[in-house]
């Protein structure tokens, strides 16, 4: 898994580079769209959801410096098991002086002490622990503890993934809506139109004329804000890709279809086995497990093994000879009282260990709650969505029956006024429910700790 995490943060250029050529290629075809505060056109870059996800990954600056704990904890991993590994050092100097009045010929006694002229000497020293249950233990729970950190990058990985496709769902539906709300001011005008043609045919009062003029200018300002809220979804896609917020991203792509899905009980299997806060959450137990271990560990005595070769001149008699000297040495180290700090330590880390125990068993039933729920709002906006379809099916043929039957004269305007109001809300709701039924599902991988449409996952249903 940390393999697989480091490499997901380190994606390649590729996703951006993609963007960019989508975009040269795409600006002769493309239309200029509607400016939001400008007359000049602005052109739009379409981007599907796995360009947007794969980009995310890439460019994300928060990722990117959440990604950065991966390598910092490698590097405390490697420091700890340093104290485990042999030591070699190696030493090499050459050195000249003098003492006046004292010197004389190549060595001189002096003061019982022996003086040479120039002192050459290279050393090469090994040390190696042989017995140190303490940095052992340290060491394992090091690396317990960046593997745990890895997770925790995933873990943002993961959550990215889920964000990156609500806005990108949040982008689809303000496009749908902006749909909707010109197909409402189309129907109005043709409303308005046929209400004139029947007023001047003496088929109608001036008042449906009104009626319709209202209802026009009623729709319009639902239009302009429903532009707006597109062009700020853009901003936050565009935000989380690490782009400039002035990139106007076209999303290529639709809402996800109903599918069948497995049952509770395989989802919360898959959730134990694949989500990455729970992994860390293991990773930290067997950390403050073998802390626990290095901390008791003060208690024992410690056993260390070092060797050195020397080749000096000058330094030992007779001065002008060089001179090998070869060293090995045990020493044994037994602790007898340390003021209570190995005592204090053991305190800290069992309970650090039992803090550890209990937070794993948190993290597992808010996956198994994390579960139910977002099944539970699956359920719930797939049935929601449903309503919608039929809902809309009504309403479209309530308004075309209306509609033929004003323009015989057969219907009033309220009537029509009524069927129209009723039809804009039935697709209003049944691209909101398009879009929850979206977000529910993407809610479901979340829990699971999936990044579907990223990696190479296990597919719905």
């Amino acid at each position: 898994m940390g393999g697989a995490v480091v490499k997901s943060a380190l994606v390649s250029v590729g996703p951006m580079l993609m963007i960019l050529a989508l975009t040269v290629a795409a600006m002769p075809a493309m239309a200029a769209e509607e400016p939001c505060g400008a007359n000049t056109p602005v052109r739009s870059t379409p981007i599907r959801l796995v360009e947007a996800l794969r980009c995310a990954v890439e460019a994300n600056p928060q990722f990117h410096s959440a990604s950065q704990a991966g390598p910092i904890a490698s590097g405390r991993k490697k420091q700890a098991r340093s104290a485990i590994l042999p030591k070699v050092s190696a030493v090499a100097f050459e050195a000249h002086q003098s003492l006046e009045d004292f010197f004389s010929g190549s060595y001189q006694p002096s003061g019982g002490v022996i003086f040479a002229e120039k002192v050459t000497a290279q050393r090469v020293t090994l040390s190696q622990p042989i017995v140190d249950v303490g940095s052992y233990a340290n060491a394992r729970a090091s690396a317990r503890t960046a593997a745990a950190v890895l997770f925790d990058v995933e873990k943002v990985r993961v959550d990215l993934v889920a964000q990156v496709k609500r806005t990108f769902y949040e982008l689809l539906l303000a496009g749908e809506l902006i749909r909707v709300q010109q197909a409402t001011v189309e129907q109005v005008e043709r409303q308005l139109a046929q209400a004139r043609v029947n007023e001047r045919a003496g088929t109608s009062a001036r008042l449906d004329v009104l009626r319709a003029e209202v209802q026009l200018a009623n729709v319009r300002p639902q239009l302009i804000q429903a532009t707006y809220d597109r062009e700020i979804a853009r901003q936050s896609l565009a935000n989380l890709l690490g782009l400039d917020p002035k990139t106007r991203l076209e999303p290529q792509g639709d809402f996800l279809v109903p599918a069948m899905l497995p049952s509770p009980d395989e989802l919360i299997a898959r959730a134990m086995a694949k989500r990455p806060d729970l992994a860390a959450a293991r990773e930290r137990l067997s950390a403050a497990r073998r802390t626990v271990r290095s901390a008791k560990a003060g208690y024992l005595p410690t056993l260390v093994g070092s060797a050195q070769y020397e080749r000096s001149r000058g330094q030992r008699y007779p001065l002008d000879e060089e001179i090998e000297v070869r060293t090995a040495t045990i020493t044994f180290n037994l602790p007898i009282f340390d003021g209570h700090l190995t005592k204090g330590r053991v305190e800290e880390s069992s309970a650090q260990h039992e803090k550890a125990k209990s937070d794993l068993e948190a993290q597992l039933q808010t996956a198994r709650l994390e579960i139910l729920q977002a099944l539970a709002l699956v359920d719930q906006s797939r049935a929601v969505l449903d309503a919608t379809e039929t809902a809309v099916r009504q309403a479209t043929e309530a308004l075309a029956i209306a509609e033929k039957g004003y323009k015989l004269g057969a219907r009033t305007y309220l009537e029509v006024l009524d069927t129209q109001l009723a039809l804009t809300t039935a697709r209003t709701n049944r691209a909101r429910a398009r879009r929850d039924y979206s977000v529910a599902l993407c809610r479901l991988e979340q829990a699971q700790g999936l990044t579907v449409g990223l990696d190479d996952q296990p597919k719905r249903g």
